[in-house]
């Protein structure tokens, strides 16, 4: 069973508090939905449980059937999908995928093929990525985090900058999460998403 648990986790910019004393534990087929207004640190608190950043204070473990999972090893267990994630224009979609397999040293992919379908950009696999949409673009994103049936699935604003058609898309695999054994943890602000957690942390107006 694959647990992700923070405890007490701060963090400071500039002297500013951002994140005061947050934990939380999520196992798998457990889905955690992280609330609050803008500037309130959900998405400070998505990059310290996948290690993106530091916290000030506060530890985060990672574990797979009570053993630790070590920082270097993080990286095969999860995916991020999130705004700030910046793709390669030069790259066509297949292109991407074909080297996040490469790079995370995938045995067990899912299909390039039937991920471009699934999310419809099967038309534009072999398209740069640059000529893409900012809808396009997201909907890459998840094929990307995707391609490695993560264990731990990381949501940063799930639907930003999708139709209502990706949308649904991104609810179908929200809802799927608990049959695939996947630890399922989103940062949103909007109470359509929220119905998709079991449990919800409400960053309010962030540290003060």
């Amino acid at each position: 069973m694959i647990t992700v648990q923070a405890d007490n986790i701060c963090k400071n910019y500039n002297r500013q508090n951002v994140l005061n004393n947050i934990s939380l534990f999520a196992s798998e087929k457990y889905s955690i939905a992280i609330t609050g207004k803008n500037g309130s640190g959900k998405s400070t608190l998505i990059k310290i449980l996948t290690r993106f950043v530091t916290p000030t204070s506060g530890r985060i473990f990672h574990y797979d059937n009570n053993f630790l999972i070590q920082p270097e090893k993080l990286n095969n267990y999860f995916s991020i999908v999130a705004p700030y994630l910046m793709l390669y224009e030069e790259l066509t979609a297949l292109e991407h995928l074909r080297f996040v397999k490469k790079l995370k040293k995938i045995n067990n992919a899912s299909s390039e093929v039937e991920l471009l379908k699934q999310f419809s950009l099967f038309d534009s696999g072999n398209k740069k990525v640059g000529s893409f949409s900012s809808g396009m673009i997201q909907r890459l994103r998840y094929c990307i985090a995707l391609i490695s049936n993560p264990k731990i699935l990381l949501l940063d604003e799930p639907t930003s900058n999708l139709d209502s058609e990706g949308e649904d898309l991104v609810y179908f695999l929200m809802k799927s999460a608990k049959k695939n054994n996947i630890t399922l943890i989103f940062a949103t602000n909007h109470k359509k998403d929220l119905k998709y957690a079991d449990c919800l942390i409400d960053l309010g107006e962030g540290a003060k």
